[in-house]
């Protein structure tokens, strides 16, 4: 799978078509990957559940499939980002989303565990990031959404995504 947060929303049908407008290069060879249709995937925004169209591609170099994700997406997660940060900064009483309250710890815990994976993937870094570092520290789900889109990008692209689940 690879990120982009460089995409056209399309809607039809009630579905999301989405686009990236950057090459898709392969995650784990960086080789121009050829599209190889689509695939469908729903997703809970904040206003409710959607579908989405996403772009499938493979590298005929490393022989893999490869999805194209908007940065709003979390792999392998049915909630967004955005609601994933509502519901990180949130009581259990406050959340207004469509889960039941053993997958909203389950989503907290995994924020939890997933900034100690940042916050590591941080230190080995030679880039110092003030609103990564200050996001991380933060409680406002305004705050913790850039963090999360950053990351999620991240080890995605580079590959690295396989430690997080």
């Amino acid at each position: 799978m690879r990120v982009t947060s460089n995409f056209v929303k399309l809607i039809l049908n009630g579905i999301w078509k989405i686009t990236g407008r950057e090459p898709a290069l392969c995650p784990e060879c960086n080789k121009l990957m050829q599209s190889h249709g689509r695939c469908r995937r729903h997703v809970h925004l904040p206003d409710g559940r959607t579908q989405l169209s996403l772009r499938v591609f493979f590298c005929d170099t490393c022989r893999r499939y490869h999805r194209e994700l908007p940065d709003f997406l979390i792999p392998h997660k049915y909630h967004c980002a955005e609601t994933v940060a509502a519901t990180y900064n949130s009581d259990m009483a406050e959340i207004d989303c469509d889960a039941d309250d053993s997958t909203i710890r389950r989503l907290k815990q995994w924020v939890v565990d997933f900034l100690k994976v940042c916050s590591e993937v941080l230190k080995e870094s030679v880039h110092h990031l003030p609103f990564v570092r200050d996001s991380i520290n933060s409680s406002t789900a305004t705050s913790i959404l850039p963090t999360l889109q950053f990351f999620i990008q991240l080890l995605v692209n580079s590959g690295s995504w396989k430690v997080v689940h």
